[in-house]
């Protein structure tokens, strides 16, 4: 049997696309790119469709049964997926010359096993191009890429809640090369919370090394906490440092700290949204994924909203998150009582 761990899960390729009708695709539209040839907006991992699905998941488990007659005629495994919908397609996978699995072709039930065989007589046809192996991999850096950037941001507000909250000031986190890792320095100092955080603000000192690291880590988060430019000062030390110094609202801080305290929410690419007026509360996973794929998210309260990191940063935190989740009451407390005792201790 062919070990598959460590592979690829398995892709269809243009040609096997190209054979499927288009209605049978829950979200046709996704072909677009493909059909006008634009290719630098083509993403093959993330078209739907029933035989892909049953693929994926067959060699998840181990291995799609094998289609006998025509792997005995190729003398190589020829693996059968099949739709359980409409007209029953089935599709036919093999791994190339790296044990990677590919959906090469498709037609309905008894058209297949009628002519698997002498279609698959010259495979090299059907097999990915070289093309189609740039755009896997280029699929994959942007896979990774995003996951960086969920992680990062995640991250980011976990140590945000952790300076509020404990006072550490030191961290460090992955580089997105992973082979390195960013020390990052965190400082604050809050006003005297008056019960609108919405017009207290926080002065947060980010201190980090230059370098292309760090240039990624601040393009990615600095808008998250600030997308206000006018709110930014920065300099260098003379340990070649960057050193920056944000003015945020507490309500935006809260609102970032409620995100690390909450593990519930939901993503949906195409929900009803209405235009923010609040900042509202929801999970930390849930916001960054959000954030980097442009999708909206639901808020504690119920309300759908699409974050970016362009949005206001001086808008009032939503009361129906606040009164479900009191996390800005708690935090506005616990400034107020480092405020005192740092008084106390000058």
């Amino acid at each position: 049997m062919t070990d598959l761990s460590g592979r690829r899960p398995p892709r269809p390729t243009l040609r096997f696309l190209q054979l499927l009708p288009r209605e049978s695709f829950p979200k046709p539209s996704a072909l677009q790119a493909i059909e006008n040839r634009e290719w630098s907006q083509v993403r093959i991992d993330a078209i739907e469709h029933s035989l892909i699905a049953d693929a994926a998941r067959r060699f998840a488990e181990g291995l799609p049964d094998r289609h006998q007659e025509a792997s005995k005629q190729l003398g190589r495994a020829v693996f059968e997926v099949r739709s359980r919908t409409g007209a029953a397609w089935r599709g036919a996978a093999v791994l190339d010359e790296h044990g990677d699995p590919w959906l090469v072709w498709a037609a309905p039930h008894d058209k297949f096993h009628a002519q698997v065989c002498d279609v698959l007589k010259n495979l090299d046809h059907w097999m990915p191009t070289a093309a189609e192996y740039k755009l896997r991999d280029r699929e994959a850096e942007a896979n990774r890429l995003s996951v960086w950037q969920r992680e990062t941001i995640a991250f980011f507000c976990q140590v945000l809640a952790e300076a509020v909250n404990t006072g550490k000031d030191t961290f460090s986190f992955p580089s997105y090369d992973r082979n390195t890792h960013l020390n990052l320095s965190i400082t604050l100092e809050h006003d005297a919370p008056t019960g609108a955080p919405e017009t207290d603000s926080s002065l947060v000192t980010l201190q980090l090394r230059l370098g292309s690291s760090c240039d990624s880590f601040v393009q990615l988060v600095l808008p998250v906490l600030q997308p206000d430019i006018s709110m930014i000062d920065s300099t260098y030390t003379q340990n070649g440092e960057l050193e920056l110094w944000v003015s945020v609202s507490q309500a935006k801080l809260f609102q970032l700290l409620a995100a690390v305290e909450i593990s519930g929410g939901e993503i949906d690419p195409d929900p009803p949204c209405t235009p923010l007026s609040h900042l509202h509360y929801v999970g930390c996973h849930y916001l960054s994924e959000a954030l980097v794929i442009g999708a909206a998210t639901r808020a504690v309260c119920g309300l759908w909203f699409v974050p970016t990191r362009d949005e206001s940063a001086d808008l009032p935190l939503c009361p129906e998150c606040e009164r479900r989740k009191p996390i800005a009451q708690a935090a506005a407390a616990l400034i107020e009582s480092l405020r005192d005792q740092r008084i106390q201790g000058s």
